[in-house]
């Protein structure tokens, strides 16, 4: 089967590796579709992450699967199920001689019954990635290409809902990037006002489609001027990073209400928010309680369900897999912002 490797250098490539098989516990997945994280995947391409420390590594963790066999203790899964998250291997782990940064880029993958291991092992430690290998109920009938979107969907809603955002809030939010754009959308539904500030005009415009109301282009926008005029020299309640850069953070942070708080949603350079560097007019917090992303499943297919939710709206570009090496370097050009390929 092929997977698509990378060996932390900036190069990927689809390679031939060997069909993986399920253990007792788990269930083959035929792999349908899966998307790129940008932002994680390129890092992961060119060893941004200190963690992710063993190459040549297998990428992907956006994706949607189907089901075909089941190891012999699997209770909780079915031939024909779809899956989200499905991996050659779990995070960290090997693969013979290749890493898991986070092996969804392939042709098949893996799920584990989780659940079921829990009924025979109580206090087991799960790995905490087999939370997130979650059923497509059949009712929901949407395109593998769409059901990739679940898996960053379900992420930003728990963020956002872990901030507490609420109707009459304003949130700033910063990056405009597709994490940045579902951002605006569940910030909107909510009932807040959203300013997305960020630096090209064609990823803002998609912001607005996603329900922002105001768009600030920071190559020639006052972002705190503009925050201040919108907020009636208030400051915002909440401001979300999806951009991960320190200094924008940090003017992020200080245009703060008093009482607001950030949500560092992005990886920041260094690995650590620079907190001493804020000083809003008044009191401010860090948000680190987002809803964990397992946890807001069944919320988020049922508002695809009933409507109100469309994942096309957050990628940009859908590929056959055997394009990936021809595909994967418009991210790095800029020329696409999140790309589906399609096994």
């Amino acid at each position: 089967m092929k997977a698509v490797i990378t060996d932390g250098k900036g190069n990927v490539k689809l390679q031939d590796i060997e069909m993986v098989r399920p253990a007792e516990y788990q269930c083959l997945c035929r792999i349908d579709a899966c998307a790129t994280c940008s932002g994680t995947d390129q890092k992961l391409v060119n060893s941004g992450f200190a963690w992710a420390d063993k190459y040549p590594a297998i990428l992907g963790h956006e994706g949607v699967g189907t089901i075909i066999e089941c190891g012999k203790n699997v209770k909780n899964f079915k031939v024909g199920d779809r899956v989200l998250r499905p991996a050659v291997a779990l995070p960290g782990t090997m693969y013979g001689e290749l890493a898991s940064w986070m092996g969804g880029f392939a042709e098949y993958g893996l799920v584990t019954d989780i659940k079921a291991v829990e009924n025979v092992s109580p206090d087991i430690d799960p790995f905490g990635y087999t939370r997130y290998q979650q059923v497509i109920p059949a009712d929901c009938d949407i395109s593998n290409a769409d059901a990739t979107m679940l898996v960053m969907l379900k992420e930003v809603a728990g963020a956002c809902k872990g901030a507490n955002i609420t109707k009459g809030h304003t949130v700033l939010v910063l990056g405009a990037g597709a994490v940045a754009q579902a951002m605006c959308f569940f910030s909107s539904f909510a009932g807040a006002k959203v300013i997305v500030a960020a630096r090209r005009a064609e990823p803002l415009e998609l912001c607005r489609r996603c329900g922002a109301d105001v768009t600030v282009n920071l190559f020639y926008d006052n972002l705190e001027e503009i925050v201040m005029q919108e907020t009636c020299g208030n400051g915002v309640d909440r401001v979300m990073d999806a951009a991960g850069n320190v200094d924008l953070a940090v003017r992020g942070a200080n245009l703060l209400a008093d009482g607001g708080g950030i949500a560092s949603y992005a990886t920041v350079e260094g690995g650590s928010f620079p907190k001493e560097r804020i000083s809003p007019k008044g009191s401010w917090q860090m948000l680190e309680s987002a809803v964990p992303e397992n946890c807001m499943h069944e919320e988020i297919i049922a508002m695809y369900n009933a409507g109100k939710l469309n994942p096309a709206l957050f990628y940009t570009h859908k590929m056959d897999f055997a394009e990936f090496e021809n595909g994967f370097p418009l991210l790095g050009a800029k020329k696409a912002g999140k790309i589906v390929f399609e096994m």
